[in-house]
């Protein structure tokens, strides 16, 4: 079967996944996850997630890793170190490949997960899932990357945001249709099958944000007008100071002559 999706799409992809790494995450969701790793596996497809034991990312681990697919975990060292605030700490013991971040945050993290990634499968979770795959939206919006990003409705899960980026889009807050951002399957498998599809057409590339020559003319055009309205506001600014300066003298004057005709 990996030689029939090697054939067909021409090579193996690096599948970016996020979900739950809650112990309390429903037992559909972990399924799900499983029946996602096993698809990637069964596609010869690499599975990168946030390396944890629990939840939507232990389901996806164990589903690829007993398909015979390969998993990265990306993991950051506070998990490790027992410093985070919740009960799952702690690495997938099945992992053979862990990236380890640091900082004060989740950026570094977060960059590291999606670095190098051909497409994005969005599995039910909390804030964190929902902080990556909306942060990941944005910067489709805007043009920073285009990659396809799908969300694994299952049960419903994802129905209202379904429902925010239709009235998003007729609202008129969004600089692409709902559907170009995200993409929505009842499976898992649809999803990895959706994945495929559009990466064999071509329809996306993994960054179309190659860094801004600050040279160009049209950014040297913007920070010439940047300046020169910064100097007007500068040069009104002393104005006012003059203005004031000068009635606050006038006043002075009159008060002084004032003083000095009753003496």
């Amino acid at each position: 079967m990996a030689d029939t999706k090697e054939k067909k799409h021409g090579r193996s992809l690096r599948v970016t996944c996020y979900g739950s790494s809650s112990s309390k995450t429903p037992e559909a969701y972990i399924e799900a996850s499983r029946e996602l790793g096993r698809a990637l596996a069964e596609g010869n497809h690499i599975c990168v997630n946030g390396g944890g034991k629990t939840g939507c990312m232990s389901g996806m681990t164990d589903g690829a890793i007993n398909a015979g697919g390969k998993v990265v975990g990306v993991i950051h060292e506070m998990f490790l170190a027992g410093r985070a605030e919740c009960a799952e700490d702690g690495a997938h013991a099945s992992l053979l490949e862990i990236v380890v971040t640091g900082g004060p945050d989740l950026q570094e993290r977060k960059k590291k997960l999606v670095e190098g990634c051909d497409a994005i499968v969005v599995m039910p979770g909390g804030p964190g899932t929902w902080d990556e795959l909306w942060e990941m939206a944005c910067s489709k919006n805007i043009g920073l990357v285009s990659l396809p990003i799908v969300a694994v409705n299952t049960d419903g899960f994802y129905d209202d945001f379904k429902h925010m980026l239709k009235r998003a889009d007729s609202d008129g807050l969004l600089y692409r249709k709902p559907e170009e951002l995200v993409h929505f399957e009842d499976t898992s498998e649809g999803a990895v099958r959706w994945i495929e599809d559009e990466v064999a057409r071509g329809s996306m590339t993994k960054s179309i944000f190659r860094g801004i020559n600050r040279n160009s003319s049209a950014i040297s055009g913007a920070l010439h007008k940047i300046k020169k309205s910064n100097n007007v506001i500068q040069n009104s600014k002393w104005m006012d100071r003059i203005c004031i300066f000068g009635a606050g003298l006038i006043v002075g004057i009159s008060i002084a002559s004032r003083v000095g005709i009753r003496k």
